[in-house]
């Protein structure tokens, strides 16, 4: 698989306040790494470290082989590499126009003038900027500039991709669009990516692997479907998406709190104090009157409806067919076994 781009225990600090610890991630060539985590935990930081324009206070950024987990490697320098980098705001030069800008970007990859040519007109149709290689960026839309920002990165064919929120400043179609766009652009590339992001939902839809940044430090990391279906913890089951707790005791195939069952349809050989994080897809409600849980409200969600439902003081989303008066009390029970 040849080089990775490996984060060995980084750690970075403005002043005496902390922003990253013990960083620990690397980069595939070909595979899509998406690190996601709320406002403040660091992400930007790290993107910046890996692109060069800051310096880690401790740890350090290699180039080593795959699976290569001793440390040993080179240095990584930005500007030595083959990367590109999408900023959270396109960063585009006024003066230049549409085509200018990959001219620019391409003109000191080596090539021959005809292969820059070739790839600018290929990345120009694949980012639908054909037809506006002669405009400027101020005449172009929110939307239109974030796919040259796209288009301008890709277009040398780089090594390394850094993505900092690349549709932060689109919203409805136009964002859309760009998505569609960004997912086609990374599929089969041989690049190494990582795309930084705050909304969980796009990141789960791109990402060969997911890294949950908490408080500066990786909570978790790894295949994104096992991320999100295993999380080591609440708090990175809730970066990822809807999800609650339930605590208690199993046997006969139910979970009790303090004598209540909260939760039905537990394998029948599971028993002893468990934790059960779950997720709206993951659990069901009946009503009856005799059940533990009350509806707290209902909402729709997409083409789905969620119940924020309440059992002995913890609440979660619950994905259920219909609406449900607040107060309607029943049963919860694992999906697939009620």
């Amino acid at each position: 698989m040849g080089k990775i781009l490996a984060c060995r225990d980084v750690g970075f600090a403005y002043a005496d306040r902390p922003v990253l610890r013990g960083v620990r991630l690397d980069v595939v060539p070909g595979r899509v790494s998406v690190l996601v985590g709320p406002s403040g935990s660091g992400k930007t930081t790290l993107l910046w470290i890996l692109a060069g324009l800051i310096r880690p206070t401790t740890g350090r950024v290699l180039l080593c082989e795959f699976g290569d987990g001793s440390g040993a490697g080179r240095p990584f320098d930005a500007r030595r590499e083959r990367l590109g980098m999408v900023f959270q705001t396109p960063a585009l030069w006024d003066h230049l126009t549409v085509e200018g800008h990959l001219a620019l970007v391409s003109a000191s990859s080596g090539l021959a003038r005809t292969e820059r040519r070739r790839r600018a007109d290929r990345m120009l149709d694949r980012m639908r900027l054909a037809s506006l290689r002669g405009r400027r960026p101020a005449t172009l839309s929110g939307g239109e500039r974030q796919r040259l920002a796209i288009a301008r990165a890709l277009v040398s064919e780089p090594d390394w991709l850094l993505l900092h929120e690349p549709l932060a400043h689109l919203d409805g179609p136009a964002r859309a669009d760009v998505f569609g766009l960004l997912r086609d652009a990374l599929t089969g590339t041989r690049a190494g990516v990582l795309l930084a992001t705050h909304n969980t939902a796009e990141a789960l839809r791109l990402a060969d692997e997911v890294a949950v940044l908490l408080g500066g430090v990786v909570a978790q990391a790894g295949d994104s479907e096992d991320v999100y279906r295993r999380p080591v913890s609440l708090a990175v089951a809730q970066t990822l998406g809807p999800a609650g707790e339930l605590r208690g005791e199993a046997a006969g195939g139910v979970l009790t709190c303090g004598g209540t069952v909260i939760l039905e349809g537990l394998a029948r050989d599971l028993a002893g104090p468990r934790r059960l994080i779950v997720r709206p897809e993951d659990v069901t409600f009946r009503a009856d009157p005799a059940g533990s849980a009350r509806v707290v409200r209902s909402e729709r969600v997409g083409g789905s409806r969620h119940l924020l439902v309440e059992v002995t003081g913890v609440r979660l989303w619950v994905q259920h067919p219909r609406a449900c008066q607040a107060g309607t009390a029943g049963r919860l029970a694992l999906a697939g076994r009620d």
